[in-house]
């Protein structure tokens, strides 16, 4: 069933992807009821694998979820030793490893984050208040950072380099790994996703107050910053990762997340003050590139996506697109 949900994303029916990964989680769970050893290693991973999933619904659409986080705390974290999916590429099989276990622990963060920062039944009243939550914002960008301090080498990257995920390009002789650039422009994404997501109130803040009320606080204008710079420049938006979309898991969270910052990128520049910030802090070029490359991402799928032709037909009107 989980195979099958995957085939559904493939396919650009997300609705069916999420009933499908629903039902896959909702088996699973009868499964485990029923079988006292929860030991097998795909067992595991096949469980964590439907956890992420659910969670990239609750956290961008706000999708209910399973019972499944019941066993959280007693299904084990996979350990890989069972089968081995890369066995000619030992290089690949690593980097798969790692990400897909720093993911689990960044979605463990982005919990908390939504736990402490996100309430849907406000519809967005209260995300100035969130602004002055500056202890709770501190602690979850430190544990981030603090994620982010501890990847494993084969994962880390540059701020200043963020979308450059080809690895092995430039070594004569040595092909780029199979796909680990999609790997790794995942788990870079999901970071600047989770970051973004910490630091959303203050753009609440610096658009809907006065310079006055905020130019006195520094934090405010630095939660601005970080929020913004993380908007940008996302790697799957780029080559070589853009020009294999369907490899691309969870098609539905980057034209989702793109369609988000589009609209607030297009309300930071309608704002005098929250403009002159960004161009002179992140820059005017970094940001123009960005916008390019996302509506280039959605454009590209609407013609095979409805959801990306849904996001394509509300930024016509804003940005002066044509079909």
């Amino acid at each position: 069933m989980l195979l099958t949900a995957i085939y559904y994303e493939l396919c650009y029916k997300h609705t069916d992807f999420w009933r499908m990964s629903v039902t896959a989680f909702d088996g699973l769970r009868a499964i485990l009821r029923l079988e006292s050893n929860w030991d097998v290693d795909m067992i595991r991973r096949t469980f964590w694998t439907c956890s992420l999933i659910e969670s990239w619904y609750y956290f961008d659409l706000n999708l209910p979820r399973t019972e499944g986080g019941d066993f959280h705390d007693a299904i084990a974290l996979p350990d890989f030793d069972d089968r081995k999916d890369f066995g000619d590429h030992p290089s690949v099989e690593s980097r798969y490893q790692y990400n897909f276990l720093s993911m689990l622990s960044l979605r463990a963060l982005m919990h908390r984050t939504f736990e402490e920062l996100q309430d849907a039944s406000d519809e967005g009243r209260k995300e100035g208040e969130k602004a002055d939550l500056k202890i709770v914002i501190s602690e979850l960008s430190h544990q981030l950072n603090t994620w982010r301090t501890i990847l494993p080498q084969e994962l880390a990257w540059n701020d200043v380099t963020r979308v450059d995920c080809n690895v092995g390009r430039g070594t004569r002789g040595v092909p780029p790994l199979l796909h680990v650039d999609i790997l790794l422009a995942q788990l870079r994404c999901r970071y600047y996703y989770a970051r973004f997501m910490i630091h959303r109130p203050f753009v609440w803040k610096i658009l809907h107050e006065t310079p006055a009320s905020f130019s006195r606080s520094p934090d405010i204008l630095e939660g601005f910053v970080i929020a913004v710079d993380s908007m940008m420049q996302w790697p799957v938006a780029y080559p070589s990762i853009r020009d294999k979309k369907r490899l691309v898991p969870n098609n539905f969270v980057w034209t989702q997340s793109f369609l988000m910052f589009l609209l607030l990128l297009r309300a930071i520049r309608d704002n005098s003050e929250a403009w002159r910030l960004c161009e002179e802090t992140v820059g005017v070029a970094r940001i123009e590139e960005s916008v390019k490359v996302m509506l280039d991402w959605i454009g590209d799928l609407r013609m095979v996506d409805r959801m990306a032709r849904w996001a394509w037909r509300i930024l016509e009107p804003i940005y002066g697109l044509t079909e």
